[in-house]
C-alpha cells in the first residue's frame, strides 16, 4: 500500500516542453519519493481527439510504456518508447488521462487517488491545442536545429527541418475539442 505522504502533485509532459506534437516521456511528480510504487498502480487512457465530451465514448487503455522511479526528482517517468505516445504522426492524437492508485487497492477512484489530463496533437509545436500559423512560425524559426528539446521538431526526429514544416502546413486547422481545455493539467 502507499507510503506515508505519497501525494501526486502533477505531471510534466516531454521534459517540460510546450509542444504537444510528439511525446515520449511523461513525469508524475510527488511530494515524496515514489520508488515503492509499482507500474500496476498506474493507468493511462485515451479518448480520440474528436470526442464530443468526456463521457461520449469509452476510454481506450494505453499500453507499451516503461516506468522508472527517481527518488532524487520525486517522480515516476513513463517512457512511451522511440515512436512516442500513440506512435507516429496523427495516430497518437488524443486526450489522455494518467491515473494513480495511491492507496494500492486497485480502484483508481478513491479520494486520495489522482488523475491528470493532457493532450497530444501532431503538428502542435506551441502546445496551444490548435495547429495554426503560430506553429508554422515556430518551426520556421527553429529550422536547422538538431538534438532534443526543440519545440519545432514536431515528428521527434531529433532535427527541425522541411519535413516538420510540411507536417505543420498539412495539418493547419486541426485542434482539440473546446471542452478538453478545461480538463488539462499540462
Amino acid at each position: 500500500f502507499s507510503a506515508p505522504g505519497l501525494t501526486p502533485l502533477g505531471i510534466r509532459v516531454q521534459d517540460g516542453m510546450s509542444q504537444r506534437s510528439w511525446i515520449r516521456v511523461l513525469d508524475i511528480r510527488f511530494a515524496s519519493d515514489p520508488s515503492s510504487v509499482s507500474a500496476s498502480r498506474l493507468k493511462v487512457e485515451r479518448l480520440p481527439i474528436n470526442a464530443a465530451s468526456i463521457n461520449a465514448v469509452a476510454w481506450q487503455s494505453v499500453t507499451g510504456y516503461s516506468v522508472t522511479a527517481s527518488a532524487a526528482d520525486k517522480s515516476l517517468r513513463l517512457d512511451f518508447g522511440a515512436t512516442g505516445l500513440g506512435g507516429l504522426r496523427e495516430a497518437g492524437d488524443g486526450f489522455y488521462r494518467v491515473s494513480m492508485d495511491v492507496n494500492g487497492n486497485s480502484s483508481f477512484a478513491d479520494t486520495q487517488d489522482a488523475s491528470f489530463e493532457f493532450f497530444r496533437l501532431f503538428g502542435d509545436a506551441s502546445g496551444n491545442g490548435i495547429v495554426n500559423a503560430d506553429d508554422a512560425a515556430l518551426v520556421l524559426r527553429e529550422v536547422g536545429k538538431t538534438g532534443p528539446g526543440w519545440n519545432g521538431d514536431v515528428d521527434g526526429s531529433g532535427r527541425v527541418d522541411s519535413v516538420d514544416r510540411s507536417h505543420v502546413n498539412r495539418l493547419l486547422g486541426r485542434k482539440i475539442m473546446d471542452w478538453m481545455f478545461s480538463w488539462l493539467d499540462a
